[in-house]
């Protein structure tokens, strides 16, 4: 078991080291934080489970991506001894891609005693922050969007950064590409639902203006696009940021000869809606998170190990990469590491111990999102957003896309 020498903030109840099950601490690039992997044990897990519930959303939105990250969590924990010696299940629980059908699965999760935790990757947060105080089950989400965390609610936790998304495209926009005068359109998920006033702040702290905003469907089709950019064109912006959730909105573009920059953001780190736009996307540049692209990292990255061995377990176990995979890794490593802090404390599993234990973490802990660290005041389990992101852009190779450090972007990481 390793434990961190850096010290957290004082709380009433007795701290526990907030570590995972790991076989080592990073390199000493990052001195005394815990890295959140693990080393097989020749101690199997017993016992009753600890069960944690995946709420798993549509195939359009990533959900079996995020789930199959806590599966392979999973199984890493498991093979290391599993937590406080006993196994680790993930419970999927089906949302059908719906607010509603999110707050029904949570219920779901909720009704049943046996399940101490749960991950949400997908839609349907919001509905699920609404009823949490009333189910009283510890929940993470991964939607994007400031307001599931904030203000703080007693049982959720957000383990994704927020309007940083968007905002880093304008930062990029910016101070690499000189905008002055921006043109937007965004979609209506839990996450899209802030750009526009995400991106106009972030201007206004900036010097830029925001000159036009659209609002589309997500599944909209070319045609229904080509008058939305038309208004957009109209505007006389110098950078475009196009949402990437739709890739008919970058044919939109083309078709129209729009030949000035456009940024986006971590929609396009999907491979499928990557693949989808294709040559349409040629040039764009968007905030990535660091383990999608760990060949682009510094040597002395700190996530830069932790990366490629998750990627490589990832790969193997499921035959091909998904980056929203990270979310519900982190998601189980994030549970079992204030699971072990309660058994190390002598304090009971329960739901309210489990919530309130993950308001503890005092950066011991690193997951790809970085160290982190919580308090009753802040919900949010991530570093900073330059410890998990970088700028890159699309290029086309062999007439496929590929990514690429942005032009003039810092190596070590994005700009919020």
């Amino acid at each position: 078991m390793f434990t961190s020498t850096r010290r957290g903030r004082p709380t009433a109840r007795r701290r526990a080291p907030a570590v995972a099950l790991v076989a080592a601490a990073l390199a000493a690039a990052v001195p005394g934080v815990v890295a959140a992997r693990t080393a097989p044990s020749s101690a199997a897990p017993s016992g009753d489970p600890i069960v944690i519930a995946g709420l798993q959303g549509e195939v359009a939105e990533g959900g079996p991506d995020f789930v199959n990250g806590m599966l392979v969590a999973q199984d890493e924990i498991n093979e290391a001894g599993g937590i406080a010696g006993r196994p680790v299940e993930v419970r999927v629980i089906e949302t059908g891609g719906t607010p509603e059908g999110a707050a029904t699965a949570y219920k779901e999760a909720a009704d049943d005693s046996a399940v101490l935790g749960a991950f949400l990757g997908a839609s349907g947060a919001l509905a699920i922050r609404a009823q949490s105080e009333t189910l009283g089950l510890p929940v993470i989400t991964a939607s994007g969007n400031d307001a599931i965390d904030i203000p703080v609610t007693k049982y959720v936790f957000s383990n994704s950064a927020g309007r940083e998304y968007a905002t880093s495209a304008i930062s990029y926009a910016v101070n690499q590409l000189g905008a002055t005068r921006i043109a937007v359109i965004h979609y209506g998920t839990d996450f899209s639902s802030q750009i526009a006033e995400a991106t106009t702040t972030r201007c206004e702290e900036l010097g830029c203006e925001i000159v036009a905003i659209e609002e589309a469907a997500a599944d909209a089709p070319v045609d229904a696009l080509i008058p939305q950019l038309t208004n957009m064109r109209n505007a006389e912006p110098d950078v475009y940021y196009l949402e990437g959730l739709n890739p008919s909105v970058f044919a939109a573009a083309r078709q129209l000869g729009i030949e000035e920059p456009i940024v986006s953001e971590q929609w396009l780190a999907v491979p499928a809606l990557l693949d989808a736009c294709g040559a349409d996307c040629e040039g764009v540049t968007f905030a990535i998170h660091k383990c999608n692209v760990p060949e682009l990292l510094q040597e002395t990255d700190p996530l830069l190990e932790l990366c490629e061995q998750y990627r490589e377990r990832f790969i193997a176990d499921t035959g091909s990469w998904a980056g929203f995979s990270i979310y519900g890794r982190d998601a189980v490593y994030t549970y079992a590491a204030a699971i072990e802090a309660l058994v190390e404390a002598g304090e009971d599993l329960t739901r309210d111990n489990i919530a309130a234990q993950m308001e503890m973490f005092d950066g011991s802990l690193l997951t790809t999102h970085g160290a982190i660290e919580t308090s009753p005041e802040s919900h949010r389990l991530t570093g900073t957003w330059t410890e998990g992101y970088i700028d890159v852009i699309v290029e086309i190779t062999d007439g496929a896309p590929s990514l690429a450090l942005a032009p003039d972007a810092d190596p070590a990481g994005s700009a919020p």
